[in-house]
């Protein structure tokens, strides 16, 4: 498996209006990721909702390319949930409140896009949802994203890129529907209940390694729901944890055609009386960790160092 190097710097500052922004600059000792850069610019100019991260402008000569974004000050999902005092403060209440922005913002990628376009993320995982003040989660990072017409070709993949843990089974034929940002989805949504990381091992009774999706199917295989839970986490409701378990379930199903489109995961998530089906058995089931790393380009995680931005 190739690796990219790291291709931005993640920077903060003050603008003379006293705006408070983000951005990131190219590292200019590389043109790898200058293809991204520009393609970020090129479909997130188009896109405004209030569950994707805005970008406010951008630079682009040859001495310097930088996207200027609103500021995040509670940093990303996977900056909460990585620390266990962090993590602990985020109540269900709110997980609750940050999965349903997560599943509306790709709702609106998906079905409510400017122009009849359907955007395809690629590239969804929890250091890719940032958090603003109030905790509102917010989709950033469309370096890799995929744009297509409603009635036009799905794109078809040569060479897959993304974070492995993340990727749908069909990614390694090709196949790219939104249906990949489904699975996505689930697993984040397995993450958030949990408070564990997909590609980090689980220990079952046999001492057995497992990764999360099988952790998940086994316990909810045998009605032990709570299992899942955060231990830093009480739910009122045993029936609102057992649903949002089997919503992630049903996006993590190995058959695309069986998984829902994300209409109908906001639809599951805004209205507890609409009837869920079973779900059939998830991805990846029993696979050592490790699974989708031999064919896949990663990405880096971008959560580099702070650097005044002047």
């Amino acid at each position: 498996m190739s690796h990219l190097k790291q291709i931005y710097e993640s920077l903060q500052g003050i603008l003379q209006n006293g705006l408070q922004i983000a951005a990131k600059r190219l590292d200019q000792t590389t043109w790898q990721g200058l293809e991204e850069f520009l393609n970020e610019i090129r479909i997130i100019i188009r896109l405004q909702h209030a569950n994707l991260v805005r970008l406010l402008g951008c630079c682009v000569n040859r001495k310097e390319q930088i996207l200027v974004y609103e500021y995040m000050p509670n940093r990303s999902l996977d900056y909460v949930l990585s620390d266990r005092e962090r993590g602990a403060s985020l109540s269900w209440f709110m997980r609750r409140h940050i999965i349903n922005g997560i599943a509306q913002g790709l709702d609106y990628l998906h079905n409510h896009a400017p122009e009849g376009l359907i955007i395809i993320h690629r590239d969804m995982k929890l250091s890719n949802i940032l958090l603003d003040s109030e905790n509102n989660p917010k989709i950033s990072d469309f370096g890799i994203a995929r744009k297509f017409c409603l009635n036009g070709t799905e794109p078809y993949v040569t060479h897959p890129v993304g974070t492995p843990g993340y990727m749908a089974p069909e990614y390694i034929h090709g196949d790219l529907t939104p249906k990949y940002d489904v699975f996505s989805f689930g697993v984040l949504v397995l993450e958030i209940i949990s408070g564990r990381r997909v590609r980090s091992p689980i220990f079952n009774q046999h001492g057995r390694s497992i990764h999360l999706l099988t952790y998940a199917w086994n316990i909810w295989s045998n009605r032990r729901y709570n299992e899942l839970l955060d231990p830093y986490l009480r739910v009122e409701f045993q029936e609102e944890l057992t649903r949002q378990i089997q919503i992630a379930l049903l996006c993590v199903q190995k058959n695309p055609g069986d998984r829902p489109d994300m209409h109908e995961v906001t639809m599951w998530l805004s209205n507890n009386g609409l009837g869920l089906s079973e779900p059939q058995e998830p991805a990846y089931l029993n696979v050592p960790l490790g699974y989708n790393d031999d064919f896949v380009t990663a990405r880096p995680d971008l959560e580099a160092g702070i650097i005044e931005l002047q």
